[in-house]
């Protein structure tokens, strides 16, 4: 699993929208996105990540609260049993319009430390 999924699949279990990692074609009323904006690889075992998270509603008001929940969601990944060690927001939750759909979206983005799984 990269770090893009395994952001998506525990903003999935965390929040009471759905997660993914491309906007969809049908947009739900609310939903998140993650994306890998950058980073680096320490080793073959160890993805020192920068992930960048949006928070898509119908309206501003509504996509900056989901936001707050995304925020707290992330920042709790780290204390569960999976491989993301490190989670510490770099920037945000702030406003970033969406200028094609119309959504109320916001951005936040993190630092985390991700341990891959190593096949041989």
């Amino acid at each position: 699993m990269n770090i893009e999924a395994a952001v998506i699949q525990a903003l999935g279990a965390a929040l009471p929208v759905p997660a993914f990692a491309d906007v969809p074609k049908s947009r739900p009323a609310s939903f998140v996105t993650a994306e890998r904006t950058g980073g680096t690889l320490a080793n073959v075992a160890i993805d020192a990540a920068t992930v960048a998270v949006q928070s898509w509603a119908q309206g501003r008001y509504e996509a900056s609260e989901l936001a707050e929940l995304v925020d707290a969601a992330m920042l709790a990944i780290p204390s569960g049993s999976g491989a993301i060690t490190r989670c510490a927001r770099n920037s945000g939750p702030y406003n970033f319009p969406d200028l094609d759909g119309g959504m109320g979206r916001y951005q936040a983005v993190y630092e985390l430390t991700f341990y891959k799984e190593v096949t041989q």
